[in-house]
């Protein structure tokens, strides 16, 4: 999309109708040119969500974590997993149950 100049209006013009349908078009237009074309899926996940994917205990989840299974990263106060870190582990069968 081509950006065009700023047009500016005198005290004595009107904006029609028609001007602000034109403007809303172009900012939709910009909109959907500008988002992503792919949904945003979560790439981490909380300690509890962990547990609840692979419907494991705390205690199994701390075991995991101790072996180095599940890799943690901290972002401020709160503790996160890689969701494609976690698939792998479930696709390799490296979650005993």
């Amino acid at each position: 999309m081509e950006h065009s100049k700023p047009t500016y209006l005198t005290a004595n013009q009107l904006v029609t109708k028609e001007d602000l349908n034109q403007a809303t078009d172009r900012i939709l237009q910009h909109i959907l040119e500008t988002q992503p074309k792919e949904p945003l899926v979560y790439k981490w996940l909380k300690a509890s969500e962990v547990r609840k994917l692979l419907k494991i205990s705390p205690n199994t989840f701390t075991k995991l974590k101790d072996k180095g299974l599940l890799k943690p990263i901290k972002i401020g106060a709160i503790t996160y997993f890689n969701v494609d870190e976690i698939e792998q582990l479930m696709k390799t069968n490296q979650l005993k149950r």
